[in-house]
């Protein structure tokens, strides 16, 4: 039965919500209060959610999307690859935290969205209200019960107590956000699958309400789940945050299963590169507690590791590629992503604020090159 035009974009704006609710927006804005203090969430939501947004409104209709798709698929299908290893990493790390067999819940339950809940857009759409609704519900649970939830006093801080180191980020973040959502070929999909301006709709309604919320909920659980990942974790773990960990899960895994199942209706990926994707949740699982050299563990490490990619790499490819009609030549793209990753790594990794400045500096290098003279 044909769902009518109100339905079908509402539908989408909570898939929209929950695909693009990764292990990014649930855990980023924890590393960024640690790194930046007071500001850094905003600057993150205003990024964030003005740069998914923009796509429904750049990317206008299906015709357009596909024909971005047709030209860009290796770079669509590798960050989707990427993006899904993310998750199953951040899944293992979750994981790590939660009594043995209680972290077999929402794995169960991402085990029947996969079997039986993603299959068609129908499915998706009720799939994803489903998580949603969850995660809305261990929101207002925490806030409910956690002695540390302080979310009008916390959010007003970001206001009120605002840190001018906090905007070093925001090169890296707007250049990410503005450009990312591009390859994202779940993005493409509600584009693809709207008619009219419907897709316009469910952007316009997905990001700045139903995804903005979720973001709401890591501002406020910020500073226990700093010290649950971040930190060495012993005794008992209170039951509001477990359910915590159950949204960190689920809505990682939910990004994972659609962005498997795109891949899959698209015929951009093997399912043997499905399956390689899975493999670091063993990594964060067995050595990610590790601690290095620099003050942090493997498993953040590897978490600003995979956020160079989306801070750097991938926009990059949008910027000198994909919106280019002169592509920058191979070799010298390479050489100005590889020196913005040099100038991004060292505050990154060391989290250093000597070096905060060279966040601003990363970005240039590759916007100036967008405008440098090629040759044909």
């Amino acid at each position: 039965m044909h769902k009518p035009a109100v339905a079908q974009r509402l539908g989408w704006a909570f898939y929209l919500a929950a695909s693009w609710t990764w292990c990014i927006g649930m855990f980023l804005p924890v590393i960024l209060h640690k790194d930046f203090n007071n500001g850094a969430w905003l600057i993150f939501w205003l990024c964030n959610v003005s740069g998914a947004t923009a796509f429904g409104f750049v990317i206008a209709n299906a015709e357009r999307s596909r024909a971005f798709v047709d030209a860009n698929q290796k770079a669509c299908a590798l960050f989707s690859l990427v993006t899904m290893a993310f998750q199953a990493f951040f899944i293992g790390w979750a994981m790590t935290r939660m009594p043995g067999w209680l972290a077999a819940a929402p794995l169960l339950a991402l085990l029947a969205l996969w079997l039986g809940g993603s299959k068609d857009n129908a499915g998706l759409q009720t799939s994803a209200a489903a998580v949603w609704v969850l995660s809305i519900a261990a929101f207002a649970v925490y806030l409910l019960v956690s002695p540390q939830a302080q979310l009008v006093d916390t959010l007003m801080a970001e206001f009120s107590e605002f840190h001018p180191a906090s905007l070093y980020a925001l090169p890296i973040l707007l250049f990410g956000f503005l450009l990312c959502p591009y390859l994202d070929i779940t993005f493409h999909q509600v584009m693809q699958s709207s008619e009219g301006q419907g897709g316009r709709w469910s952007f316009a309604l997905g990001f700045p309400l139903f995804f903005g919320v979720m973001l709401v909920f890591a501002l406020a659980y910020r500073d226990e789940v700093a010290a649950l990942l971040l930190g060495q974790t012993a005794g008992a773990l209170a039951n509001y945050l477990k359910g915590v960990l159950t949204f960190l899960i689920l809505q990682a895994g939910f990004t994972w299963i659609v962005h498997a199942r795109r891949l899959q209706a698209s015929s951009l990926a093997s399912s043997p590169w499905l399956l390689a994707v899975t493999l670091p949740v063993l990594v964060s699982i067995l050595i990610g507690d590790i601690a290095l050299p620099f003050g942090i563990t493997i498993n953040e490490a590897l978490y600003r590791c995979f956020m160079a990619f989306y801070g750097i790499v991938a926009p990059a490819y949008v910027l000198l590629v994909a919106f280019n009609r002169q592509p920058v030549q191979k070799a010298i793209g390479i050489i100005a992503v590889l020196l913005a990753l040099a100038l991004l790594s060292v505050p990154m990794l060391l989290q250093s604020h000597q070096y905060l400045y060279l966040y601003a500096l990363a970005v240039p290098v590759i916007v100036l090159l967008r405008f440098l003279p090629t040759r044909r």
